[in-house]
């Protein structure tokens, strides 16, 4: 019943867990989701820490792992040791031109298969799947190296402006000043053309993406929300845009481009307004609290686990912003406490996300315990009566018609 009812991933954010999932294929797809807004919100943390306060030294090996989900290539590979004068320009060019050369490699694959493999559908598909994920994952990171490089501090002594990001480099230099026009080139790449792309395939395909059209169809009135979306994550024509919206209710089709404007607002705030200051701090802790308030009422997604994990990690970078407050003002706080609020706040996420899954895996496995437990007993008890139904069909039929005069009403001419 647990299987067929289906009622987890239906709307209104209904049950989660594996009562409304019922198949292993639903728990990969979970997983998928709950690490994905997890990897999202460590990157965003790695952005908010990294905003002018003195924090801990132990910390600085986290952040290091943490440039992995950044996906910054150059504090990946050290290549200030490789090559000789490389500078926060020279950063800026590898991981915005990197990424580009790997997207123009992905759609040339596309262009291939759809010329020389025309019936490989799949597999093109899986290619734009690839792609989108891709720029997902780069989004953060390389928006917030764009937006470093208009980072400038003033020293009235010498009357220069430096790079926060690289104090080598003079901002009012020829050089800079052409890395700014290139930063302004690649911010419509980046930051606003990814989200733009992401709404105009979206919004393309909006009306089965709300399940209208599934309602529409013959039929489809009668079908629960479960069904509903059980058809839109099976839908060939959307299979190439999954990666976007499998998460998410109906009527938040868009949610996904929501995610990036707020990580590119959350970039901004702390770069442009009033940058390494008390105050983009506190505006950012401000934005996330409304944001969570809004989560917290909308519930946009499917399992009421994203949900959670969503609220979490919103909570998360609450408490990095509101640590990296207290070390900007708090001159006498002991740097344990920085040092402990800070790997709260970062590995609470991960912590709830691995017991959320470890409990649905659990929950799976008695599940399909049950299940074949039930088949067993079904087989069993479809043995014993075709075991029976030889010896037990003549005594039937006998007993029938033994008990057909004393049970039939008397006929009118009867003694």
């Amino acid at each position: 019943a647990t299987v067929a009812g289906g009622g987890g991933s239906g709307g209104g954010g209904g049950g989660g867990g594996l009562d409304g999932f019922g198949a292993f294929e639903d728990l990969t797809q979970q997983l998928k989701g709950m690490l994905k807004q997890v990897f999202g919100e460590l990157q965003l943390l790695t952005c908010a820490i990294q905003s002018g306060a003195n924090l801990p030294s132990s910390y600085s090996v986290v952040l290091g792992v943490l440039a992995l989900a950044r996906m910054d290539v150059c504090a990946v590979f050290p290549l200030e040791c490789i090559f000789d004068e490389f500078d926060y320009h020279s950063k800026l060019v590898v991981n915005t031109v990197w990424p580009i050369f790997f997207g123009v490699w992905l759609v040339s694959l596309y262009g291939l298969g759809y010329f020389a493999f025309p019936k490989a559908k799949l597999c093109r598909e899986a290619i734009l799947q690839l792609l989108f994920m891709f720029f997902f994952f780069v989004y953060t990171g390389v928006t917030n190296i764009l937006f470093g490089l208009y980072e400038c501090e003033t020293f009235v002594d010498e009357r220069k402006r430096y790079l926060k990001k690289d104090y080598s480099i003079d901002c009012d230099s020829d050089a800079h000043k052409r890395s700014e026009l290139f930063g302004c080139l690649m911010i419509f790449v980046y930051p606003i053309g990814i989200p733009l792309a992401y709404l105009a395939v979206l919004y393309m395909h909006r009306y089965k993406l709300s399940c209208a059209a599934y309602k529409d169809m013959p039929g489809g009135e009668e079908l629960s929300l479960d069904a509903l979306y059980k058809i839109r994550d099976k839908d060939p024509e959307l299979a190439h845009l999954h990666f976007l919206f499998y998460e998410y209710r109906g009527g938040f089709w868009f949610m996904e481009v929501l995610q990036c404007s707020r990580k590119m607002a959350m970039v901004a705030v702390i770069t442009f307004i009033v940058p390494g200051s008390s105050t983009s701090v506190a505006l950012s802790m401000f934005a996330v609290l409304l944001l969570l308030g809004v989560y917290a009422y909308s519930k946009p997604c499917l399992s009421k686990h994203d949900d959670t994990m969503l609220t979490i990690s919103q909570g998360s970078t609450f408490v990095v912003l509101l640590t990296v407050l207290m070390a900007k003002n708090s001159e006498g706080m002991p740097e344990v406490v920085v040092t402990l609020l800070l790997y709260l706040s970062t590995f609470v996420p991960v912590a709830a996300c691995f017991y959320i899954l470890g409990s649905e895996y659990s929950r799976y496995r008695k599940n399909t315990e049950l299940s074949k437990a039930l088949e067993a007993l079904e087989k069993d008890m479809g043995a014993m009566a075709e075991g029976d139904d030889g010896g037990s069909r003549s005594r039937d039929w006998d007993g029938r018609r033994g008990a057909i005069p004393a049970t039939a009403p008397a006929t009118p001419g009867g003694d």
